[in-house]
């Protein structure tokens, strides 16, 4: 594994497992429904393992995210749009000095290139051997003959010579983590876990070139001096002063080894910043900034978190605009070279939220489950945020977001292993103790609509339960008898027949035991017994009417959907949209006979409970994890996605 991928996965590590059905969706859409748009709201973050500026236009970014493809900003970071490579895996991405709004981006599997800047790309792939042994980890613009690139692949080292309209093949090339050309004589350099390679005849052959055994991730020539070099990776800092015939570590004061990036200032060629992460929790990372050429070092930390940055740039301008990626917040940037910071992250939609919950009584109010430092709140529909709990970092897509109907100002907030409750709308939180060790709560929990006191949390093998509002919790009602017990995804309490509950649930064995199969399960008495109900497959969501206690929609692993108009006791399949990949389901609680459904880029509603279908709005870029409907404003909906919050208004 290289260096680059080790890092990326990495920083995903920190933030959570990947999501099941994510897949992009396939097949035609429903018919248009209300009008209105879905607009992104935040909240804005992500994990972005690379940063480029377009060399001839410094407002031009591009920001990597190695799972959600690419982000473009036009004004220098103060908005961002996704584009790029959807649903790959992005590694790197390099401008054309030369030509303005030009670059290329190697993924997973392909090259891709834009003209304009990173608004759109297109395959560049002729001649090029693609696919999933692809895998590129170094990609070079000549800055002599622009037209000139090299890409590095575990398939091989692949040349054009015109700007990627053809690809030839060169020859094998060691595996590596960065690809650089000297910007004077054309040279190439690899950087590997041993050390650094160099090819003088076009990547025909390699040899190597200084720093053996040392792991390299990047080579910087340093603008304005071509005897300066600047070489980093997990083994720490590199220079050298005479085009790399003698290398000399430097930066060893700093409190880091892995360099993830560094960034040289145009036509200063001693004033650099460079990007840590750090191995363990008291050598974290962090952004230095030296201005003589690494023999003297400053922590850049006004306004920039602490901690670990996986990526930085520096712009051409005058005074240069500097750019930092730190892990899930996003990028920041500075606009006096480094010395102040401020978050510029506004469309970056790089968060997944698998859970909102919103304020019955104040428009615009709701709360988010969101991968990145817990609870966040906004109070104006999405126009701001506010991280209230960060003390709840989500791992899982079963993880909840509740408030009490009643007194609004309590929120329960669940995920596997841990619930809170905040009584003040958020702005302190305390962890709830479940009081049975033993039992680990699987992250689903529910309030009795008519009786908030009551709460239901999933655990393994069955459901607590509490009737003081999380203060004491009765010992779990397995599911069933065998164990392992199937793992809760979801719990829903009638508000109509308020004893009645119902469980989704996933089997976690293939051992025969009767019931486990089911994946809907069913208690009439307040859920101290359960019954396993007659369903041909493993349920992930159900939603109950709130007047008829007697109908039910269940949704499950494969998109069916199924309704029961009797308790339960029967089901029959509704006929979705066509093309659709159902993912979160939702009733309007003003209509009953209103439901949603919340899918890979969309989100359908049906006025008739069921039996037909419209989309709502137009399609977006988010496979819907949640949907909530609010009360407070009429036709408004909320949708959690894989890139952040989703608002209708109609």
């Amino acid at each position: 594994m290289t260096f680059r991928r080790a890092l990326a996965l990495a920083a995903v590590a920190l933030s959570l497992a990947l999501p099941l059905f994510a897949a992009r969706p396939a097949g035609a859409a429903a018919a248009a429904g209300p009008a209105g748009q879905w607009r992104p709201v935040g909240p804005f973050g992500g994990r972005f393992t690379a940063l480029a500026v377009d060399p001839s236009n410094p407002a031009t970014v591009l920001a990597v995210s190695y799972f959600d493809g690419i982000f473009h900003s036009a004004d220098g970071g103060d908005t961002w749009d996704r584009s790029g490579p959807d649903n790959t895996f992005t590694s790197q991405v390099v401008f054309d000095p030369r030509h303005r709004g030009t670059a290329y981006a190697a993924t997973e599997s392909s090259l891709y290139k834009t003209t304009d800047g990173g608004k759109t790309w297109a395959f560049a792939i002729a001649g090029l051997q693609t696919g999933e042994e692809f895998a590129a980890f170094g990609l070079a613009v000549d800055p002599r003959r622009t037209s000139t690139l090299y890409v590095a692949s575990i398939a091989g080292l692949f040349r054009t010579v015109d700007a990627a309209a053809h690809w030839s093949f060169v020859a094998a090339v060691p595996p590596g983590n960065g690809l650089a050309i000297d910007p004077v004589t054309g040279v190439l350099y690899l950087c590997t876990d041993r050390g650094l390679l160099r090819s003088t005849d076009g990547g025909l052959t390699w040899k190597p070139f200084g720093l053996a055994g040392v792991g390299l991730h990047t080579l910087v020539f340093a603008p304005g001096d071509p005897d300066l070099l600047y070489a980093g990776g997990s083994d720490g800092l590199y220079r050298s002063t005479d085009h790399g015939a003698r290398w000399r570590r430097i930066g060893k004061e700093l409190p880091s080894l892995a360099v993830t990036a560094i960034a040289v200032q145009a036509g200063r060629p001693s004033i650099l910043v460079v990007a840590f992460v750090g191995y363990t929790v008291e050598h974290s990372g962090g952004l230095y900034r030296s201005l003589d050429g690494g023999t003297h070092w400053q922590a850049l930390r006004q306004g920039l978190p602490a901690g670990d940055v996986l990526a930085a740039a520096i712009d051409t301008a005058t005074p240069p605009r500097v750019y930092a990626s730190i892990p899930l917040l996003g990028i920041y940037a500075s606009a006096d070279a480094g010395g102040h910071w401020a978050a510029a992250d506004t469309g970056l939609r790089g968060i997944e939220v698998p859970a909102v919950a919103l304020d019955p009584e104040r428009p615009g109010t709701a709360y988010t489950a969101a991968t990145v430092r817990g609870i966040w709140k906004t109070t104006d529909a999405g126009a701001s945020w506010q991280i209230v709990d960060p003390r709840m970092t989500f791992t899982s897509l079963t993880s909840t977001t509740a408030l009490d109907p009643q007194q609004p100002a309590t929120v329960f907030a669940g995920m596997p292993g841990r619930l809170e409750r905040s009584d003040d709308g958020g702005q302190t939180w305390r962890l709830i103790d479940l009081g049975v060790r033993r039992f680990r709560p699987s992250g689903a929990l529910a309030v009795d609509p008519s009786d908030p006191a009551n709460l239901y949390m999933g655990a393994d093998p069955g459901i607590f339960k509490s009737t003081s509002r999380g203060d004491a919790w009765q010992a779990p009602a397995p599911l069933l008898s065998c164990q392992p017990g199937p793992a809760v995804q979801s719990i829903a309490v009638s508000l109509a027949a308020p004893s009645e509950v119902y469980v989704a649930a996933l089997s976690q064995s293939p051992v025969s035991c009767p019931g486990r199969d089911r994946g809907l399960f069913k208690s009439s008495d307040g859920g101290s017994t359960w019954i396993p109900l007659d369903v041909p497959f493993l349920a992930r969501a159900v939603a109950l009417d709130p007047v008829d206690p007697q109908v039910l929609y269940v949704l499950d692993y494969t998109f069916k959907l199924i309704k029961s108009t009797d308790g339960g006791a029967t089901f029959q399949p509704l006929i979705p949209p066509p093309g659709a990949e159902l993912l979160s389901l939702a009733i309007d609680p003003a209509d009953p006979s209103h439901l949603y459904l919340g899918a890979a880029g969309a989100v359908y509603a049906s006025p008739d409970a069921g039996a037909t279908w419209q989309q709502v709005g137009g399609r977006f870029d988010g496979v819907v994890f949640s949907l909530a409907v609010e009360r407070a404003t009429p036709g408004r909906l909320w949708a959690g996605t894989d890139h952040g919050v989703f608002v209708f208004d109609p």
